[in-house]
């Protein structure tokens, strides 16, 4: 019987094991693990990584792989290994904040990371070099704030080749949910431009090394949504067939309204301060001009209306704190058709 050898495990064929990796340590000198479980398939096949909770608040992803890893997938049945990271950053999650905590970094930006640099650059060293170097496909899961569509994104930055996008491509038409496709200048998205530090994405990185990769947008933020945590599960057991691990009819991930096709997307960022009053709701259609939020003073009155730019359908409202904004803060993300892959 074959047998896998990751993080410190001896996993053999048909076997689940739990484990975790010191990615860091607390001023009581407490080590801090990366909790990771390694769930193997009878049958050989390739290896698929799950991470969630790279940013804090995103709760929801740690709920999608305990059904997916725990409950839902049949080992006999399986072809391959899911290697599955509930918390990529239990920094970030011990302080239920985006960026880690200690640093000040979005570890999102700056993988591969590094085993001399800050602490978001030592975590994320430590899931590329002890986990992620495993994978031969990556899903990458992310919770947006609750005014919002489930969605996948898929990146053309840094493919290693042409079959790796098209791959790519494929796991997020098999996911099922609407889909973003990003071009390799992030400016071409946003209202304003946008500040990149030199370190990449998750799927970004994953892309680059011939992995295969999505990023993946459940609903809501800080909460765990049933609803959106089990479309995302059968999404990823869409995944898992589109790739040969599983043989399963594809089915329609049922959340809210889906979008076909292929979309780019813009960043609206506000201009004044104030609390934000969507006016419309994420999946609805608006033309170029039309208001989809009011920001209002505290006594009530517009100091701002924000307008799409484009014929499309707002995406999300990633309104991290409590639906108010402040100069430069994101509003929202309006989606519309991508020229170039209609």
């Amino acid at each position: 019987m074959s047998t896998m050898k990751i993080g410190g495990l001896t996993v053999a064929s048909g076997e689940l094991q739990k484990g975790g990796l010191v990615c860091g340590y607390l001023p009581t000198s407490a080590p801090v693990e990366v909790p990771f479980i390694v769930a193997r398939g009878r049958k050989p096949g390739p290896t698929v990584w799950v991470g969630s909770l790279i940013h804090g608040p995103e709760i929801g992803g740690i709920e999608l792989i305990r059904h997916l890893v725990r409950e839902r997938l049949d080992l006999d049945e399986l072809s391959g290994t899911v290697l599955a990271v509930p918390v990529c950053n239990p920094f970030g999650y011990l302080g239920s904040t985006t960026d880690t905590p200690q640093d000040g970094q979005n570890i999102n930006r700056v993988f591969p990371g590094s085993p001399t640099g800050q602490l978001s650059n030592r975590v994320a060293h430590v899931l590329t070099s002890e986990l992620m170097l495993h994978a031969d496909y990556v899903v990458d899961v992310h919770t947006n704030m609750r005014s919002s569509l489930m969605h996948t994104v898929t990146s053309a930055s840094g493919a290693s080749s042409a079959e790796v996008l098209e791959a790519s491509e494929a796991m997020a038409l098999a996911y099922g949910m609407t889909r973003i496709w990003t071009e390799s200048n992030p400016e071409d998205e946003t209202s304003a431009k946008v500040v990149r530090t030199s370190g990449l994405m998750v799927a970004e990185y994953a892309s680059t090394q011939g992995m295969p990769s999505i990023t993946v947008e459940l609903v809501d933020a800080k909460h765990i949504d049933k609803a959106s945590v089990a479309a995302g599960v059968d999404g990823m057991l869409n995944i898992l067939g589109e790739i040969g691990m599983l043989t399963r009819p594809r089915t329609v991930p049922a959340y809210g309204p889906i979008h076909d096709g292929w979309h780019s997307r813009r960043t609206l960022l506000a201009n004044r301060g104030g609390y934000v009053e969507i006016v419309a709701d994420a999946g609805e259609w608006v033309n170029a001009g039309q208001p989809i939020a009011n920001i209002r003073d505290p006594w009530g009155d517009i100091v701002e209306e924000v307008v799409s730019p484009v014929d499309g359908f707002p995406l999300a409202y990633p309104l991290l704190a409590n639906q108010h904004v402040t100069t430069g803060d994101t509003v929202a993300y309006v989606a519309f058709p991508h020229p170039a892959k209609a």
